[in-house]
C-alpha cells in the first residue's frame, strides 16, 4: 500500500464509530477529504478482510463519511451488503438495462439493496417477498411484487432468464 493513498483509522472500543486517527498522504486529484476525528465507514480492502483489529489501514477510496441518518451498526453493515447485491446483479449476473430480474428475499438486507440498484440501472424488477413486506418492496421500486406465501412464486410470472446451470 502506498503512503499516498492510505488512511490510518481506529475503532477505540466495541460499538464505537470508526474514526480517523491519522491521515497519510493524498493522491493527486483525490476528491475525498477526511480530517482527524471524522466518522467513516467502508471496507479496508476489496477482499473484505483484516478489519477486525484495533487499528486498520484503508485506502481513501474504500471509505466515506458516515451518513448521519445511519446508525453505527447500519453503516458498518452497508458496504458488504451493498457489494453483495451489486456483485450478484452486475458481476455474476451480467444484468443489463431493460432486462428483467427476479429478486428473492426482496425485503431483506441484500434483496432491498438489489431491488434499488437494479431499478437505478434500468432493470425491470420482480420482487419476491412475504405479505407483510409487499408495500415496502413496491416502495423500493420493484415494478412487480410476488407474495411467496400465496403460492408458488415460480408460477406467478413468466421466465425471466434461461437457467444458469443446465
Amino acid at each position: 500500500m502506498r503512503a499516498s493513498s492510505q488512511l490510518v483509522a481506529a475503532a477505540p472500543a466495541e460499538h464505537e464509530p470508526l474514526k480517523i486517527r491519522e491521515r497519510r498522504g493524498r493522491k493527486p486529484g483525490q476528491k475525498r477529504e477526511f480530517k482527524k476525528g471524522d466518522e467513516i465507514y467502508g471496507v479496508t480492502n476489496p477482499q473484505f478482510c483484516g478489519a477486525n483489529a484495533q487499528y486498520a489501514l484503508a485506502h481513501a477510496n474504500m471509505v466515506a463519511l458516515r451518513p448521519s441518518r445511519l446508525s453505527h451498526v447500519e453503516a458498518a453493515s452497508a458496504p458488504v451488503i451493498a457489494v453483495t447485491a451489486w456483485q450478484m446483479l452486475f458481476e455474476y449476473g451480467n444484468a443489463k438495462p431493460d432486462q428483467t430480474v427476479m429478486v428473492l428475499g426482496a425485503a431483506g438486507n441484500v434483496g432491498a439493496y438489489a431491488v434499488q440498484l437494479a431499478v437505478n440501472a434500468g432493470l425491470q424488477v420482480i420482487g419476491v417477498a412475504g405479505s407483510k413486506d409487499i408495500e415496502y418492496v413496491k416502495a423500493l421500486g420493484s415494478q412487480t411484487v410476488v407474495n411467496y406465501q400465496a403460492g408458488k412464486f415460480e408460477n406467478a410470472v413468466p421466465p425471466v432468464a434461461p437457467p444458469l446451470c443446465a
